[in-house]
């Protein structure tokens, strides 16, 4: 784990150095290939069929709060400085991995557990997005309850520690 800190420390300096907006680019697909890769190791679900889903919604979360404290926030220039850009995309996906892990955790084990009752559903009439929806609820909320309750208390337990 040293090793690979010691390796990951010198490519950023040298990132840091290139300041290349598709340099940057590359290393953000990067970032947000191994997270999706290890969102579908640790929630014991096929990588085959999700990892293409998972990096595309990394994406569709990522990209657009990042343009944002990019552009509006922070103000760096250029505005892909890599010493602002590759951090703060960092934060980001370090942050989102728990929580998906946990949300695709709790949905498929709530779908196996109720199968009849998704099931039943289908065999109605409902479309698979409603027949889902009690399941994606559950899995919601069970995996932003410790985001809320982090953020809840960021003032008075995180910072002073």
């Amino acid at each position: 784990m040293a090793i690979q800190l010691a390796l990951v420390g010198l490519y950023l300096e040298y990132l840091f150095y290139l300041d290349s907006f598709a340099v940057n680019l590359v290393w953000l697909m990067v970032m947000i290939i191994v997270g999706a890769n290890a969102i579908a190791a640790k929630s014991k679900l096929p990588k085959r069929p999700i990892v293409g889903f998972l990096i595309f919604a990394l994406c569709i979360g990522l990209f657009p709060v990042l343009a944002l404290l990019c552009l509006v926030t922070v103000q760096p220039d250029p505005f892909y400085s890599a010493q602002y850009a590759i951090p703060l995309s960092g934060m980001l996906l370090g942050n989102s991995l728990g929580g998906n892990i946990v949300a695709l955790q709790n949905f498929y084990s709530a779908l196996e557990s109720r199968w009849s009752e998704y099931q039943a559903s289908i065999a109605l009439g409902a479309p698979i997005s409603i027949a889902t929806l009690p399941f994606v609820r559950v899995s919601l909320q069970k995996s932003l309850a410790p985001i809320l309750a982090t953020m809840a208390t960021t003032g008075l337990v995180s910072l002073p520690g």
